[in-house]
């Protein structure tokens, strides 16, 4: 390869940029779980009877529940959405 062509082959990704990407993602994947947990406990133990008093507790519970399914389906859509825009607009200066 000629020098030309060398530097214009730009940034070749490392060991250490790998092993930043992964602590990265791991540190994200730990948070996010974490946040579903902890959503989850509180909508068996507590969002049932404060955000749906009315009728039956079981109902309420699958109610609070079915707040936590929605939020967890709409986590792939907004990915599509968000990375199609992400695509097409990119970062501007």
């Amino acid at each position: 390869m000629s020098n030309e062509a060398l530097k214009m082959r730009g940034h070749v990704h490392g060991t250490k940029d790998a092993k930043r990407v992964a602590i990265g993602s791991g540190v994200g994947a730990v948070i996010e779980t974490y946040d579903f947990i902890g959503f989850g406990t509180a909508a068996a133990l507590y969002f049932g009877t404060a955000f749906f008093p009315t009728g039956d507790p079981v109902t309420g519970t699958l109610a609070a529940f079915a707040t936590l399914g929605v939020g967890f389906a709409a986590r792939p859509i907004g990915g599509i959405i968000g990375g199609h825009l992400g695509d097409k607009l990119g970062r501007k200066p």
